[in-house]
């Protein structure tokens, strides 16, 4: 059985398309971008070595509704010197068919636009 594609294609051909993209584009391979909780854990684990910090960041990480972006940002405002860069966790993020897709349907001018909430770059 085929997917209709029409409608999407009716979509694009009218313009002013923009696409909204979360972290789930980038889960991908080879992107392997890890998921918001996934990130969050990544982030805070290297500051359990510190007695300090243990207790929290065990707490937070046990929290699952915490959005990774306030965790983040708290514990770098918190331990800025000893805190790893959110995006550093993600440099090695290469985009995947997705992102290639997405991007080549933009500068077709089919998208006019592609928003994304991840840390990562590989739209850019």
């Amino acid at each position: 059985m085929k997917n209709d594609l029409s409608p999407l294609i009716s979509v694009l051909k009218k313009r002013n398309v923009v696409i909204f993209c979360g972290a789930g584009v980038s889960l991908f391979p080879p992107a392997n971008a890890p998921s918001g909780i996934e990130l969050r854990n990544l982030y805070l684990t290297p500051m359990e070595q510190w007695a300090s910090l243990r207790k929290a960041v065990r707490l937070l990480k046990s929290a699952k509704s915490l959005r990774p972006e306030r965790v983040i940002s708290a514990f770098h405002n918190i331990a800025a010197d000893r805190a790893l860069s959110p995006i550093a966790l993600l440099a090695d993020a290469r985009p995947n068919a997705l992102h290639a897709v997405l991007v080549e349907l933009h500068n077709h001018r089919f998208i006019d636009s592609i928003i994304t909430t991840n840390f990562d770059t590989c739209f850019e």
